[in-house]
């Protein structure tokens, strides 16, 4: 029986959120556009991304990074929980988040 490889990813995970929703307005403080927020999906993101890519390809996945102890960090780690294995690291400051928008399924610019 052949075993699985076993991956280490060392590096710098974020929380991914993405926002969709349409846009059928303008903002009338400014030429902006008003979204309706129709829903919102979070995920791993940087070296997590990674890791649960490795996963997914059937490696056992290890990550090594640094994980604040805040609210997206504990979602950030519960994305990865079952799949990958942790070792978080001490963090300072909040975790990082990257935020994308998008109406119909296109970037705001």
């Amino acid at each position: 029986m052949a075993r699985r490889p076993h991956v280490v990813v060392v590096g710098d995970v974020m929380l991914d959120r993405d926002v969709d929703g349409t846009v059928e307005r303008l903002s009338p403080d400014g030429p902006a556009p008003v979204l309706d927020v129709t829903g919102t999906r979070e995920s791993p993101g940087g070296a997590g991304l990674a890791a649960l890519l490795c996963a997914g390809s059937g490696a056992r996945a290890t990550l090594v990074a640094p994980v604040a102890v805040d609210e997206a960090g504990h979602r950030l780690t519960a994305g990865l929980t079952g799949r990958v294995d942790l070792l978080a690291l001490p963090h300072r400051g909040a975790t990082c988040t990257k935020t994308r928008v998008r109406s119909q399924a296109q970037p705001g610019s």
